[in-house]
């Protein structure tokens, strides 16, 4: 019994001395753990808070829209980095979706449909944005949604759009002896039905001198607001060489009669400031921003400190075009962008009696789409002109539709059968997109008086529209 103990005893000693040595080496392997981490504890508090990279890649059309969204995000998450690469992006945005990727529609863009006497023209098939990840986290299904609420509206907006309105000369006599709304009433119904009806103003509207029946300056009674409102009309361009004609307080009268209406007014002001500036106004949620320019010789064009309408100088009034007045505008139309969610831009321009537009009106007009206008609607030739759908080569989310311009609306030019022919230009925005177009033919009747035709009356008048355009 004596020996057992003893072997008992020696071997519990090495166990106790083996476990000793093990919890020694323990002890002094955390203690030095614990001293790394206690010196290097800048370098773990910085790689524990190193923030996550992310790669984005944009595809080259959808540059020029997405990457300031993106830039403000990074502002407003620093804590997030947010690289632009082409070499393995975890995050696309693209017209297209990808297979094996997480895909995401941040905007559905709807197709434009041309329409007129029954014939119907695709002018844009419907295109989409995508959002695509390779993989899903927190941030992603943040900057996804970040994105996604810039397109975020279920807004329909309606804009019915006519030409030349000059209510003066033989206009003017056949209201004083038929009454004011005489001009009006026979079209008034196809014009009224939308949120915003336009028309370009080319008389101004006073009492202080009585409209002239001859001539070739014009003017109308104040009665005439009547007209304009029975047509719905509640915006009107003023850049024109005619609304001008009878001088500075007749044109400030004529302020003062649209604001009292609720009619508002661009292109024309108390002062070059207010003359340039873009009208705003919101319908339904959305911003819309209206521009206007006169380049035809006859008006009174705005100074600091004088009333008169905004000017472009173009051919063929002037001997070119003028390079800093269409700088001038591009950089009005891309301020009115950033500002708004539609910018559309009139234009008095051309050559009288012409169907098809000149180089000057083509490049001005792809130099407003360029530069963010949705619509372009061209007025002052009297007889219509080629339309056009004009797609940016160097962006191809810069898109628009051009009507170059509408021909006469209320007018007395009895004297040829294009003089007296017109369309109105029926236009539906889905959210920011322009969506449908459409053109109703109407002839003026009696030297005053727009009456729609049906289908088989008008298809000359679209197919001399078609003639002259590039579709």
């Amino acid at each position: 019994m004596g020996k057992r103990v003893v072997i008992y005893r020696r071997r519990s000693s090495k166990i106790n001395l083996i476990k000793g040595f093990f919890f020694l080496s323990l002890a002094l392997f955390i203690c030095s753990a614990f001293l790394f981490i206690y010196r290097q504890r800048s370098s773990f508090r910085d790689w524990i808070k190193k923030p996550l990279v992310y790669k984005i890649y944009i595809t080259d059309d959808l540059r020029s829209e997405f990457q300031p969204k993106i830039d403000q995000y990074r502002k407003l998450h620093p804590e997030i980095k947010i690289e632009y690469s082409q070499n393995d992006p975890k995050i696309i945005i693209d017209f297209y979706p990808k297979d094996h990727y997480q895909n995401f529609l941040i905007k559905k863009i709807p197709s434009l449909i041309l329409s007129a006497t029954g014939q119907k023209r695709l002018l844009r098939p419907e295109k989409n944005y995508w959002f695509i990840s390779q993989k899903i986290d927190k941030n992603i299904l943040d900057l996804e949604n970040y994105l996604k609420s810039f397109y975020r509206q279920d807004s329909v907006i309606t804009l019915n759009a006519v030409g030349d309105i000059i209510p003066g000369r033989t206009v003017a006599l056949k209201m004083a002896q038929k009454g004011t709304n005489y001009p009006f009433s026979p079209i008034a119904p196809y014009t009224k039905e939308a949120d915003i009806v336009y028309g370009d103003l080319e008389c101004p509207l006073s009492d202080r001198i009585p409209p002239p029946y001859e001539g070739m300056s014009f003017i109308a009674p104040s009665s005439t607001i009547s007209g304009l409102k029975l047509c719905g009309i509640n915006v009107v361009s003023l850049a024109n060489n005619h609304s001008t004609n009878f001088g500075s307080e007749v044109f400030l009268d004529t302020f003062s009669l649209l604001k009292e209406n609720k009619i508002k007014y661009f292109g024309g002001g108390r002062n070059e400031q207010e003359a340039f500036e873009p009208l705003f106004f919101k319908v339904k949620g959305l911003k819309i921003a209206f521009l206007n320019y006169n380049s035809i010789i006859g008006g009174i064009k705005a100074e600091d400190t004088t009333p008169g309408v905004a000017w472009i100088k173009l051919k063929p009034w002037a001997e070119e075009d003028d390079k800093n007045d269409i700088e001038r505008m591009k950089k009005v139309v891309q301020k009115a962008k950033e500002k708004s969610d539609i910018v559309i831009v009139c234009f008095h321009w051309g050559v009288e009696y012409q169907t098809k537009p000149i180089e000057s009106q083509i490049n001005v007009a792809h130099a407003a789409i360029e530069s963010g206008a949705s619509l372009v609607i061209g007025t002052h030739p009297h007889v219509v002109q080629a339309i056009e759908y004009w797609q940016s080569p160097k962006d191809k989310t810069k898109n628009g539709f051009i009507a170059y311009s509408l021909g006469n609306f209320v007018f007395d030019q009895m004297w040829s059968e294009e003089t007296r022919e017109g369309v109105i230009l029926k236009c539906k925005f889905f959210n920011k997109d322009l969506s449908e177009v459409e053109l109703l033919p109407y002839k003026i009747e009696d030297y005053c008086q727009p009456n729609l035709l049906d289908q088989n009356a008008g298809r000359h008048i679209i197919e001399r529209i078609f003639s002259a355009s590039n579709l």
